[in-house]
């Protein structure tokens, strides 16, 4: 999000970016637009220590904003910026060095003000409910954290990737919020995987993600189960630490129900999960939590239906015409509604193949870099 982001703003702006130093090798073996220019910034080499991993790669990089924040007060006074933009991490509950510069200041798209709902979050495995209940603890004392309610008092302009992120940043104290999510597609993006659409196999379905709790992919494999033929296939794209479960699960549906096909393709590179994008009827994606949902914009750029739930990103990402999107009231419902949208799409490929088409036309109206930055410069002109 962040590389893109600059190089489109870099297109008619001069843009400085202050980012880390282990980012140098990667921007410099790119074509990088003249007007685009990096200061590079790093943390004492033993503050690596607290880089293991996710919890750990936060309190770094709440280290790295305090370090930072020198570099950033010289160059607001060596420059005079028109405007200071913080793009990344993007969670509304960490701070920002920006902030603390005396030039107007715009903050987000950010994200993870996002909740599951509790009868949900009460059926997961119990590492993945300790994991939410983590969450929650994360999200409280980030919102009690002083810098971080200063980053929401400063900000100008506050942009909220989901209407229940924009929610939490008001109760900051943030004075104007913007709703406007950070998933979009460069226009080369777009184009090529337009040109590469193929006809999906009838009967194939694709999950797509980390595979952890809060993704949903357990509720997908049981509804598959109920619903599946001998001819029927769900594929799930991803890795992570809900595998073992999700096999175990699948051998327990598959007892049960012989003729569902489940199968695991492990992590894919993104030209690998366009192919099973292609291959598939739809993207299933009933997500809990998600502030984003690439995946799901990716899929309606290729043409495909998406299925999620009415929660977070997915819900602001898919129209009502280009998907189906159910509630999220109890386990038992999310499994039932998703096996009614398996079959509908299996048994209407016409209805879906119209679904697609609208996904695609919102893609290159609404989620294309040209109009994310067009909402930057509204707010950087307001």
């Amino acid at each position: 999000m962040g590389w893109s982001a600059v190089n489109a703003l870099a297109k008619d702006h001069d843009v400085w970016v202050v980012t880390r130093a282990n980012n140098r090798c990667s921007i410099e073996s790119q074509v990088v637009p003249a007007r685009l220019r990096f200061v590079y910034v790093d943390a004492p080499p033993w503050l690596l220590w607290f880089k293991r991993g996710n919890l750990g790669t936060q309190c770094y990089y709440y280290l790295w904003q305090a370090i930072a924040m020198m570099t950033v007060q010289r160059l607001v006074r060596q420059n005079r910026f028109d405007v200071v933009h913080h793009l990344t991490f993007a969670r509304y509950w960490q701070p920002s060095a920006l902030a603390l510069s005396r030039t107007r200041f715009v903050w987000g798209p950010v994200g993870g003000g996002e909740s599951m709902p509790a009868p949900l979050i009460a059926a997961l495995p119990f590492n993945d409910w300790c994991f939410e209940q983590l969450r929650r603890l994360v999200r409280w004392l980030g919102e009690h954290d002083p810098w971080v309610r200063l980053t929401a008092r400063r900000a100008a302009v506050a942009l909220a990737s989901t209407p229940e992120t924009a929610q939490r940043l008001q109760r900051l104290g943030a004075r104007q919020i913007v709703v406007c999510n950070q998933v979009a597609l460069t226009e080369e993006e777009f184009e090529a995987i337009v040109a590469a659409e193929r006809s999906p196999r009838a009967g194939t379905f694709l999950c797509a993600g980390n595979l952890v709790g809060w993704k949903g992919f357990a509720w997908v494999i049981e509804a598959f189960a109920r619903v599946a033929r001998p001819d029927m296939e769900l594929r799930i794209a991803g890795d992570g630490r809900a595998r073992r479960h999700l096999e175990a699960l699948v051998r327990e549906v598959t007892a049960a129900s012989p003729q569902a096909r489940i199968r695991f393709l492990g992590a894919l590179s993104r030209t690998a999960l366009f192919d099973e994008l292609y291959r598939s009827q739809c993207l299933i994606h009933p997500s809990g939590h998600d502030s984003g949902g690439w995946v799901c914009v990716e899929a309606m750029a290729a043409a495909r239906p998406v299925v999620c739930l009415r929660l977070g990103g997915p819900d602001l990402l898919v129209p009502e015409t280009a998907g189906l999107k159910l509630a999220a009231e109890s386990p038992q419902q999310v499994v039932r509604d998703l096996s009614a949208a398996i079959r509908r799409i299996d048994q209407e490929p016409e209805w879906a193949a119209r679904l697609g088409a609208a996904g695609r036309s919102a893609v290159r109206q609404h989620h294309l870099w040209s109009t994310k930055v067009a909402v930057f410069m509204r707010c950087y002109r307001r």
